[in-house]
């Protein structure tokens, strides 16, 4: 029995590894493409009730209010 390359081979199948470039990306295109990627600035807003800083849309860590 042969086995699965040969089988390809012998039928004629063209077969070649996956995952491979074919194309060379530059700097800025590769940077272009993970620009959203970046870390976000993290919305500190004072809570109302304390003064506290608390994050947006969450509950204050230091009086428990919204």
């Amino acid at each position: 029995m042969l086995g699965f390359a040969s089988n390809r081979f012998v039928l004629g199948q063209d077969w070649h590894m996956g995952g491979v470039p074919t194309k060379h990306h530059s700097h800025g295109k590769t940077g272009r493409r993970r620009s959203h990627l970046a870390l976000k600035k993290r919305g500190l807003r004072v809570c109302k009730n304390c003064g506290g800083p608390k994050l947006e849309h969450r509950v204050c860590p230091q009086c428990g209010k919204k």
